[in-house]
C-alpha cells in the first residue's frame, strides 16, 4: 500500500458526531490531516463568525481546484487537490468528511487504497439539540437523516469500519484510535494513547 494516499473518508447522517471524532483525531498523532473541504452552502446560524475543521464556505467551486465536486441536498462540496497533495506529501493519514455514498465511490475509483468509515448512531435518536435550536431546521435534519441512514443500509458491505456513536466521547476515541492503530504500523509512527 502506498503510504502516499491513505485517506480515510468519514460518512453519517447528520449530528451522528463525524465533527466530534474528527477533534478528537488530531489529539491522538501529529501525523494526522483533517480535510478542510469547500462548500458553496450557506452557513448555519450556529455557524457564524466559527472557523470549523472540515469546512470552508466559498462562493463558488472551480472544477480545476478540486479532485471531487459533489452535491448534496442542493448544495456543492469540493473535495480540494492541494489539501490533498499536501497530506500525501507529509505522508499522513488523512480524514475527509462526505455526506454521499456515490461520492464516496468516486472517490475510492480516484484513490483505490481509501478507508471508508461509518459513524452509526439510531436515526431514532436525533439530537435534541437539533430540536431546540430550529423546529423547522429539526424537520428538515430528520428528513435527511432518514435518507442517509437508509443509503448505509443499501450500501453497509461498502465501509470498511463503523465506529458505533454511544454519545461517549471517549468510547468514540476508542474506537477510532483502534482504526489508525491498525493503519499506522503501515506508515510507521505512533498513535498517542490521549
Amino acid at each position: 500500500m502506498s503510504n502516499a494516499h491513505m485517506i480515510f473518508v468519514v460518512y453519517g447522517a447528520s449530528g451522528s458526531g463525524k465533527s466530534a471524532i474528527l477533534n478528537m483525531i488530531s489529539d491522538l498523532s501529529d501525523r494526522v490531516s483533517i480535510h478542510r473541504k469547500d462548500t458553496d452552502r450557506k452557513q448555519r446560524p450556529t455557524e457564524k463568525g466559527k472557523s470549523l475543521k472540515e469546512l470552508r464556505f466559498v462562493s463558488s467551486l472551480k472544477q480545476e481546484d478540486y479532485a471531487l465536486i459533489y452535491e448534496q441536498f442542493g448544495n456543492k462540496y469540493g473535495i480540494r487537490k492541494d489539501i490533498l497533495s499536501k497530506a500525501f506529501e507529509n505522508h499522513e493519514l488523512h480524514f475527509i468528511i462526505i455526506g454521499n455514498v456515490e461520492s464516496i465511490k468516486k472517490m475510492k475509483a480516484l484513490y483505490p487504497y481509501m478507508k471508508t468509515i461509518y459513524v452509526h448512531y439510531s436515526p431514532e435518536e436525533i439530537p435534541k439539540r437539533f430540536l431546540e435550536r430550529d423546529p423547522l431546521e429539526y424537520e428538515k435534519r430528520k428528513l435527511k437523516i432518514e435518507k442517509q441512514y437508509d443509503d448505509f443500509l443499501k450500501h453497509n458491505t461498502f465501509f470498511d469500519h463503523i465506529i458505533i456513536n454511544f454519545w461517549d466521547l471517549e468510547t468514540s476515541k476508542r474506537q477510532i484510535r483502534n482504526i489508525m492503530r491498525l493503519y499506522s504500523k503501515e506508515f510507521d509512527f505512533d498513535i498517542n494513547n490521549k
